[in-house]
């Protein structure tokens, strides 16, 4: 089956690439190489079916690895020869299409280094008319959160673009954001100038006419003006938040604004008291990733941190949204390894390295958020015994010998149908793991352990070949390997090809996926133009179950 134009966009906002290999993605979309054939395929897309397809990936998605490549395109669009009626019909969608200011600063960034690649500079006209609507239609709360972050990412900040895009705070609906003056500024002006009494705005409204309809416009004034009066305030103390030191004062506008964690200054985030406010705003990843630096900064050792933490992640549905495998990867970031007895019991009590490992055992017991209980899943992980002591490139403290019985054992706890082999010493066939629904993770590596595998012939086709013979079907198929490239010379997957075919006419939505836990280029060469629903997923980072998760539901093909 042939892919159109629109199946390989999906696959490139999805992927970053048009063959079915995933790298992990970092840096800048690579505009020389893509813009040229991203431009000539949105001439073949009609404006009735890109915006449905990026409202489903930047609107529905919320698993995207990340939105580079989604708003590279609607970027490429916008900038491509094609109808100025299909182009005009893409700009009216662009606000309810870019949803946040980092997706704003992202459009922005890729819409200059496409005019760039086009010989241009500044925006085109277009892009002006596009940014002007969308700040234009902003409602007043969603742009004074904007403020609050206020965040100059991608080489952008608000007042760089509506100066680029000639706006001015009267064609702004909160008019009381001031995207153009400095924090100190602010506060210098609030005490130059005087409060602004609401007394004066009632004795007004006493002056008015008792007659209905005028009293239901006064009322509207002055709610108008409470909001606004109210968003001038925490404007402002946000403001002096930005520009003070003393950490009670700090404090009381935190709470007295209930700011959340990314809005406070980074100076102010070893103090006890201010983080026991901004624990609970946090994600659980976030406070995970955060971990070792409030060890370092010995909040962990105060009691009501150690309760809000608890609090957090002892969360069951928090729990659910996790992967185990990314939980393990952020704690071999914090220096939490297998045996923590060899560790000096002072850093283990300072990092909390046994509630972490505890934390860590309970992810399996779990059922994940988004399951795919209908899906029968046939995995095979490659235990030769060399690879035990092989580290992730990305990953130096984790072994690929944890990373692949962690990502196998997390779906055969967490997901219904799912049997686990690996290849064995000496014979081209599988062995089922022993592995039980009771287990726990450190059993489940004790039984491989227990495997004794100094070499094997490692064939990706050998699980496809033993499936067509078993009378169990599968969906799914799933190679955790060090390298697929192993035992291929010509890089060539033809034969693999051919064999998921065959099974394809047992399992018709069979799909094999691939993952390189030590190799961090494609190991085979694909096709761009067809679909041949294999998958190829190079090195391991946190996006990793969620790219298997989209193959295996069809978001991309």
């Amino acid at each position: 089956m042939e892919l159109d134009a629109i199946a390989k966009l999906r696959r490139f906002c999805f992927l970053g690439s048009f063959e079915p290999v995933y790298v992990h993605l970092d840096g800048n979309v690579k505009i020389g190489y893509y813009w040229p054939l991203i431009k000539e395929m949105c001439k073949e897309v009609s404006v009735e079916d890109m915006i449905p397809l990026l409202k489903e990936i930047l609107l529905e998605s919320d698993n995207l690895v990340r939105r580079d490549e989604p708003i590279f395109v609607y970027a490429s669009y916008l900038a491509a020869d094609v109808d100025t009626k299909q182009k005009t019909g893409m700009r009216l969608a662009f606000t309810c299409l870019i949803c946040s200011d980092n997706d704003l600063f992202l459009f922005c960034k890729y819409a200059i280094l496409i005019a760039k690649e086009q010989n241009r500079k500044g925006f085109s006209k277009t892009v002006r008319k596009a940014i002007s609507c969308w700040y234009e239609t902003r409602p007043a709360e969603k742009l004074q959160d904007m403020w609050l972050k206020h965040r100059g990412q991608h080489g952008f900040t608000h007042k760089s673009l509506l100066k680029l895009c000639h706006i001015s705070d009267a064609k702004i609906s909160g008019s009381t954001v001031p995207f153009f003056k400095t924090c100190t500024e602010l506060v210098e002006d609030s005490k130059m100038k005087s409060s602004v009494n609401e007394n004066e705005l009632n004795k007004t409204v006493e002056s008015t006419n008792s007659n209905p309809a005028q009293e239901q416009i006064d009322f509207k004034k002055r709610r108008v003006f409470k909001i606004s009066s109210t968003t001038a305030q925490t404007i402002l103390d946000v403001a002096k938040l930005r520009t003070i030191t003393n950490k009670k004062e700090a404090l009381n506008i935190i709470r007295s604004n209930r700011l959340r964690y990314d809005q406070v200054p980074t100076h102010f985030l070893k103090n006890a008291s201010i983080m026991e406010v901004l624990i609970p705003t946090m994600t659980y990843l976030q406070l995970i990733k955060n971990w070792r630096r409030l060890a370092q900064s010995k909040l962990l050792q105060d009691p009501k941190i150690m309760q809000a933490c608890e609090r957090m992640l002892s969360n069951r549905k928090l729990q659910r949204k996790i992967q185990p495998i990314n939980f393990l990867i952020n704690m071999r970031r914090m220096g939490i390894r297998g045996d923590i007895t060899r560790l000096s019991p002072k850093r283990v009590e300072n990092m909390k390295m046994k509630y972490i490992q505890d934390l860590y055992q309970n992810l399996f017991t779990f059922t994940p958020d988004k399951s795919i209980t209908d899906v029968r899943m046939h995995i095979t992980i490659n235990l030769q015994a060399s690879y035990k002591i092989k580290f992730l490139r990305n990953h130096k403290k984790l072994s690929f010998y944890d990373a692949a019985i962690a990502l196998a054992f997390g779906y055969f706890k967490r997901e219904q149908h799912v049997d686990v082999f690996h290849w064995f010493h000496g014979n081209t066939r599988l062995e089922r793991i022993a592995w039980c629904k009771t287990m726990d993770i450190k059993k489940a590596i004790a039984c491989c352990d227990n495997i004794q595998n100094i070499k094997n012939s490692q064939r990706l086709v050998i699980p496809l070949v033993e499936a067509l013979h078993s009378d169990q079907i599968y969906d799914v198929f799933l190679c955790i390997v060090p390298n697929a490239g192993r035992g291929n010379p010509n890089q060539k997957s033809d034969h693999l090809c051919v064999q998921l075919d065959k099974y394809r006419l047992k399992s018709p939505k069979a799909k094999f996926i691939v993952l390189d836990l030590l190799k961090y280029r494609r190991s085979m060469h694909y096709s761009q133009t067809r679909k041949e629903n294999i998958l190829e997923i190079c090195g391991l980072d946190e996006h990793t179950t969620d790219i298997i998760h989209n193959f295996i539901t069809h978001r991309f093909d």
